[in-house]
């Protein structure tokens, strides 16, 4: 650390890195390589630098003598960090150096979606500033950005819900997709980047017959109904949010926007940009609906991609009562939903998911950032009919 930095904060920052390598060793993570006595030990190594970091993870060198790709890497702590962070920052710190080590192929997002997870196991902190979260108000967004965009960690609600979803040991979901995207780079003086952790993820889900698809529907509802909106019966990830994770419906109406039958529409214009694995979502307020009433809930999207349609029907204090969706459907971008408006029945939301651009190889639905080209789609609609016998 330079001058001015205390040795209260040096402490607390050994404080957090340790607490995190406990946690990893413990679940059976590698161990960071010996860096040849940089810095003037053999261990990790952590910087407090006085200027904003590019990354909170270094890179030092290559290792030659493993059989998989592995590396030799350090952490950067900001010294502008305020003390109550810096014991979590430097954990987190930590944690991305030790992926990065572990494999230096893998996409900085996931790096930093898995540090913010287990920061999240480890302090009830979902990263450094509880970054994670921002991806709560960016629904429409991708989980984990492309290579040429800035890395975010909102990949860390992602596999906090598939953790819970299929793990049975605390951490074993998470550590296995890292151990299984592990390779070795046979040619030339780059890393292979396959398989990534879209890859082993996918190949995880099926096996435990789980498709990619339908754990993301899943998940398109859950994200939306956490903190005070999530119930006993809401996934414990869901539970540990609070206020500021709860993301906004882009689209807001009431059924007495619309007619009875013959059916009036309501829809959306201009069309909102979902990236893979983003979401768009819509509330309608059906109080005023008359008695039999069924809300017909169409979907028109971009051609080329997979599209999830899902429902959820909420009673008057946000309680969930059912849930339904739409299977996705190849060759056509287009679903359809008949919404029954049981008694109880005051809200209805609607999720619309983008699972990626599909694939030419028809026995499987498309791996985000993995299949094909970039595919944000930018026309999405939703179109409403209310229906009354």
């Amino acid at each position: 650390a330079p001058d001015g930095v205390s040795n209260e904060q040096v402490a607390l920052a050994l404080a957090g890195m340790e607490a995190m390598h406990e946690l990893l060793m413990a679940e059976g993570w590698p161990a960071p390589l010996a860096d040849a006595g940089r810095g003037g030990t053999l261990g990790t190594d952590l910087y407090f630098v006085t200027d904003v970091a590019p990354r909170r993870a270094g890179f030092d060198e290559r290792s030659l003598y493993t059989y998989l790709d592995r590396a030799s890497t350090f952490a950067r702590l900001s010294t502008a960090t305020s003390p109550s962070d810096i014991a979590t920052c430097a954990g987190v710190a930590y944690a991305e150096a030790l992926l990065l080590g572990a494999d230096p192929g893998e996409a900085e997002s996931w790096r930093r979606a898995t540090a913010a997870y287990q920061s999240e196991r480890l302090t009830g902190r979902w990263g450094c500033d509880d970054e994670a979260l921002r991806a709560q108000h960016h629904v429409n967004e991708a989980f984990v950005s492309y290579a040429d965009e800035p890395a975010q960690a909102g990949g860390a609600l992602l596999l906090a819900a598939f953790a819970e979803r299929h793990e049975d040991e605390p951490g074993e979901f998470v550590a296995s997709l890292w151990d299984l995207a592990s390779q070795r780079t046979w040619e030339g003086e780059g890393y292979r980047g396959s398989p990534d952790l879209w890859e082993a993820l996918e190949t995880e889900l099926r096996v435990s017959h789980d498709p990619l698809a339908t754990a993301l529907e899943t998940l398109a509802l859950d994200r939306f109904l956490v903190g005070p909106r999530a119930t006993l019966a809401s996934p414990v990830w869901a539970r540990r949010l609070g206020d500021d994770a709860l993301p906004e419906a882009t689209l807001t109406m009431s059924t007495t926007a619309l007619r009875t039958h013959p059916p009036g529409t309501g829809e959306l214009d201009p069309p909102l940009e979902i990236e893979p694995t983003g979401t768009y979502y819509a509330v309608v307020d059906v109080q005023h609906a008359p008695p039999g009433s069924r809300l017909r809930v169409f979907l028109r999207g971009e051609f080329g991609v997979a599209w999830s349609l899902a429902v959820a029907r909420l009673g008057p204090s946000g309680e969930e009562l059912g849930r339904m969706s739409a299977p996705p459907r190849r060759g056509t971008p287009r679903s359809y939903l008949p919404v029954e408006l049981a008694p109880g029945t005051a809200t209805v939301l609607i999720a619309v998911t983008n699972l990626g651009r599909e694939p030419r190889d028809a026995m499987h639905f498309p791996v985000p950032n993995v299949d094909g080209l970039r595919s944000e789609a930018h026309g999405a609609r939703l179109v409403f009919e209310l229906v009354t016998d």
